[in-house]
Parts: structure tokens; C-alpha cells; sequence
């Protein structure tokens, strides 16, 4: 385990002493979104730039357990200068000295040396004018114009002619300014944001090629699940639903959890040996990285490589949460169904499907063969989750709300980005995705988002107690937030374990 920090945030990784220099930087890069050939490392007396020995293994560079790396990247931009700044931000600034107001607390705001001495953009045009300024400087300060010499602008304070919608404007420029402050510090958290948004976005629109949708039709037995499902007696699903269901049942049957693979030459138990670059074509395939075992039994090694392309799973049928998912999400789709990729930042990912019949989105997670049980993870696995987006054909979303009871304890972790940055990010992303749709399907998918809306907004009310009517008139209710837990949504995490999840 090793540690990397960057502006104040540190990351802990598992990684294996054969990693290379290269792989590291590949995943620090998906972590901070540093650019693999303009990081900069700093570790036990050493200094690393670029792609310098970028074959060599963690373990020759000396980069063992409990290391601790310090990550540079190019620096943010520098505030503008105010001798260039445009006339009406000079203009604004001139009337927003904060000493006459704060007196010397430190506060955020824009700043020049003047002979030595940081001053307001308002004095420098006001009492300094004939002073040396050398250069910008940043907050937070305290004006030190009268340490400097005589303060015109205090005097036209003193002299009461700062009327009050000054003082309205120095706070306006205060909050501005301090927002664009935390808009600096978490700029590397929002580019890394930004850019995992794009890479699963075009990862669930490859499940529209046609090609890899018939590899799909082709594997599923479409007949077999229809006649299951016509056969389900439960009165409360639609026939389409009940078809989801099936095809839960039948993938979990089919495909294969992976936690060590069996040795690829004789079929023996394996234990994990550490990680390899993958090859040419692993990679043709989606595969970031290659996990080696090595076989109890003849030592040889079995390559597993972690694959992101929905295609090639449906031929190895094998992999974890990331694999199922993007395999399910494709079998779904290829059977015309209005279908969600939902990535969980507290490591997992599973998919939801449109119910036309109950006009909402439906949880469905394939490594553990439940369906509807949303609040399973939070209930039942005791994850603390924080972010939850959904990606589809047509959009994207933040469906945290519909997997939590505890929202004000989910808010509190996203710490990630300000909630403001990630709305911005989610609509620029959905733009884009509807923007490629015909007047009718954006139509139909804005009606989808509204209905979700409400749902969401209806979601954040407390689960009834076991027993409890929530109306005490006796009449039945239809909000779902005042259901009671279902026992799938208490149940422990079976995926991944000896037991595995029961298939009905």
C-alpha cells in the first residue's frame, strides 16, 4: 500500500512491487486526472518528471510499502493582474476595500504589491498610483494601504461617502471571490470528475452498436424467458417486467463470479501474483489492466484481464460487479429495453431499467439476482454511499436519492466537488447525449427525467416503521417512500462470497 498526495488530498493504493513506473501513472492519472507524462513525483529524497524511467518497476525505484508520493502537476492560472483587467471589474473593485469594514481579519480579495506591501485593487487606483507595483498577489490579506502612507480611500470612507450599496457590493465580490477560491482547489477533483463522466457515458453508448447488441440476442434464450415469464404468477409485475426478472435469474446462472481463476493450463486454484500491462489485444477490448495468478499446482501464470467492452463479456462470461453490469446492461438493451449503466463511488455498479408499465426506473443488480430493492446497500450491505450517477442512451442522472434514507449523511460525505460543479457537469453531459436524439425520443426522455424528479423528491422522507400505517385514515398509500424495508433490502452482501446469491 502506498499513498499519493496532491493539494492536500491524499489517495491510498494497493499497488504490486512489478508495477512499472508507466501503470502507476496510468492510475494516478484516473484517480487526480494528471496527465501521465506531466506528473511529477517526490518521494523518500526522490524526484521523478515526465515519463522518466517509466519501464522500471516500483520496486527498483525504490517505492515500497507505506511510501508516500508527492504529486505535482502544472499550476492552476494566476489571477488576473488588475493593470489588465477589464474596465468593469476595476470598476466593481474600486469600491471594495474591506479594511474600512473587517479592519485587519484576513479576507479573500483581489490584491497588488505596492512599494513592498499587498494593498487593495481600490487603493492601488485611489492612494497608489505613483507607487511601485511590482505584481499581483493573492489572498487572503489584510490591506496594508495606510502602512504604506497616507489612504485616500480611508478618508473618502471616514468622509462618509460609501453609501450603502457599496458595502453590498464589497459582500457580493467577497462571496464571488471566495467561491472562485474553492473553484481553484477542487479544479484537479472536478477535471478528474469530468473526464470519468465522459469515459462512462461513451462506454454505455457502445451498447448501442447493433453488431455487439445481436452477439448479445444471440447468447440469451429469448424463448425460454418468456415462457418463464408467462409463467410467474405474481399479479403486481406487468409481462415485461416480469421478463427483466427472468433474464436476472437466467444471467446470474450463466455467468461466472471471478475472485482467483482457475489456472488456465490445468485447472487448478491460483493465487494472485500482481499486475501486468495489458497486451495489444487486451487492450482492443477496453482491459486497463491485467491481473497475473499463478497456478497452486504447475506454477504457470493465468492472465485475467479486466475487460470494458460489453462485446467480449458476453463471450468469456466471466468477471465481477464492473463485468455483469456492463454485460446485463447490454443484454437489456439489446432486447429494446430503456436501459441504465449505475456506477456507485463506494465500488460497485449495477444497472436500472424503465418500466413502462409503472413508468419509473427499476433497481436491478445482476451480481446478487435481486430486483426493486434499492435501498439494499445502504440497509442491508452497510455502505456509506455518497455518489450515484446513472448513464443511458439518453442522459445522465444523479439517482443517489433513490438508494438512501439518509440523505442530509449521504451530503455530508460528497465532499468530492461543490454540489453546484457536479450539476453543471451532469447537464453538460446530458446536453450532449440528448443532442443526439430526434425531436420525439428527446421528448419522451425529458418526460422520463420529470417523472424521475418527483420520485426522487418524494424519496426523501423517513421509511415507515415495521407495523406502521402510514396513513391513519387506513387509506393505502402509493408514495414509496413510506414503504416499509423489503427482507432483499436487509440481507447481507452475497456476491463474491462461497454462497453466492439464490437463483429462483
Amino acid at each position: 500500500k502506498i499513498s499519493v498526495e496532491y493539494l492536500g488530498i491524499r489517495e491510498q493504493l494497493e499497488v504490486e512491487p512489478g508495477y512499472t513506473a508507466e501503470l502507476l501513472r496510468v492510475q494516478i492519472f484516473s484517480i487526480f486526472g494528471a496527465p501521465s507524462d506531466r506528473q511529477e513525483w517526490r518521494y523518500a529524497g526522490r524526484f521523478l518528471s515526465g515519463t522518466d524511467l517509466s519501464e522500471q518497476t516500483l520496486d527498483d525505484l525504490g517505492i515500497n510499502d507505506g511510501c508516500v508520493i508527492q504529486l505535482g502537476v502544472p499550476a492552476p492560472p494566476q489571477p488576473t493582474d488588475p493593470a489588465n483587467a477589464p474596465a468593469s471589474e476595476l470598476a466593481e473593485a474600486k469600491d471594495v476595500c474591506t479594511r474600512s469594514f473587517f479592519g485587519t481579519s484576513p479576507l479573500c480579495q483581489p490584491c497588488v504589491l505596492a512599494d513592498g506591501k499587498p494593498v487593495c485593487v481600490a487603493c492601488a487606483m485611489m492612494c497608489r498610483q505613483n507607487s511601485a507595483i511590482s505584481q499581483e498577489c493573492r489572498g487572503p490579506f489584510v490591506c496594508q494601504c495606510r502602512e504604506v502612507g497616507e489612504c485616500l480611500f480611508q478618508e473618502r470612507n471616514e468622509c462618509d461617502t460609501m453609501a450603502a450599496v457599496f458595502y453590498a457590493s464589497l459582500k457580493s465580490s467577497l462571496d464571488l471571490d471566495a467561491h472562485k477560491q474553492r473553484d481553484v482547489q477542487l479544479l484537479p477533483a472536478k477535471r478528474r470528475l469530468a473526464s470519468r463522466l465522459r469515459s462512462y457515458a461513451e462506454m454505455r453508448m457502445s451498447y448501442e452498436s447493433e453488431a455487439m447488441q445481436e452477439t448479445a440476442r444471440s447468447v440469451i434464450p429469448l424463448d425460454e424467458l418468456r415462457a418463464a415469464a408467462e409463467a410467474d404468477p405474481d399479479p403486481t409485475l406487468a409481462p415485461s417486467d416480469k421478463l427483466v426478472k427472468q433474464l436476472l435469474h437466467w444471467f446470474k446462472r450463466t455467468f461466472r463470479w471471478v475472485n482467483e481463476p482457475p489456472c488456465d493450463h490445468c485447472g487448478a486454484s491460483t493465487k494472485r501474483l500482481g499486475a501486468d500491462r495489458p497486451t495489444a489485444d487486451e487492450q482492443r477490448y477496453g482491459a486497463g489492466i491485467t491481473e497475473l495468478y499463478q497456478c497452486s499446482t504447475c506454477a504457470l501464470i493465468t492472465r485475467f484481464p479486466r475487460y470494458n467492452h460489453a462485446g467480449k463479456i458476453m463471450q468469456t462470461r466471466r468477471g465481477r460487479c464492473g463485468e455483469f453490469a456492463q454485460a446485463f446492461c447490454l443484454c437489456c438493451r439489446s432486447l429494446g429495453m430503456h436501459v441504465r449503466l449505475i456506477l456507485d463511488w463506494t465500488d460497485h455498479v449495477w444497472v436500472e431499467v424503465y418500466s413502462e408499465a409503472q413508468r419509473r426506473w427499476v433497481h436491478c443488480d445482476c451480481c446478487e439476482d435481486t430486483y426493486d430493492a434499492p435501498l439494499m446497500y445502504e440497509s442491508g450491505w452497510g455502505k456509506k454511499l455518497s455518489y450515484i450517477l446513472a448513464f443511458s442512451e439518453d442522459g445522465i442522472a444523479d439517482v443517489t436519492r433513490r438508494y438512501t434514507r439518509r440523505y442530509p449523511e449521504v451530503l455530508a460525505r460528497r465532499t468530492e466537488i461543490l454540489e453546484e460543479g457536479l450539476c453543471d457537469l451532469l447537464a453538460d453531459v446530458d446536453s450532449r447525449l440528448k443532442a443526439r436524439l430526434s425531436p420525439a425520443q428527446c421528448a419522451a426522455a425529458r418526460e422520463r427525467d420529470r417523472q424521475e424528479a418527483e420520485e426522487l423528491e418524494a424519496s426523501l422522507h423517513p421509511l415507515a416503521p415495521a407495523g406502521a400505517c402510514p396513513h391513519s385514515d387506513g387509506e393505502a398509500s402509493h408514495d414509496d417512500s413510506q414503504r416499509q424495508l423489503k427482507p432483499e433490502e436487509t440481507a447481507g452482501r452475497l456476491s463474491g462470497t462461497a454462497d453466492g446469491p439464490k437463483i429462483e
